[in-house]
């Protein structure tokens, strides 16, 4: 380990005041099947995160959670044929967002693995 301090510094002639160089000959690492485990969880916690802003663009904005509170207040009735429609269009444009997740992961590693 080095440290190099300059007393006479110039800031527009020196480049630095202070440097620290380090000097290692061996770097062992350990790692066993959990810490790879949780290494990979975290990378593809981080690949997620990326693709939120563009995810949530295209988002539906009702939940499909508000159909079934809307069941809940209305047990053993069914839902009327407008509703049951506006449902099964909410659930279709939910699981095309999933679709689309899917293939942006998808060109995402595709793109990676190109460059």
């Amino acid at each position: 380990m080095q440290f190099a301090f300059r007393n006479t510094f110039n800031m527009n002639k020196d480049l630095y005041k202070y440097k620290i160089a380090i000097s290692i000959e061996k770097v062992r690492f350990n790692f066993n099947p959990i810490t790879l485990r949780d290494q990979q969880k975290f990378k593809q916690y981080l690949e997620a995160q990326s693709y939120i802003k563009d995810l949530r663009r295209f988002r539906p904005h009702i939940r499909i959670q508000t159909f079934i509170d809307y069941r809940r207040k209305q047990p053993g009735q069914k839902l009327k044929p407008e509703i049951e429609k506006k449902r099964k269009a909410v659930i279709r444009d939910w699981f095309r967002l999933v679709l689309w997740y899917v293939r942006l992961r998808k060109a995402a590693k595709s793109c990676q693995t190109h460059f």
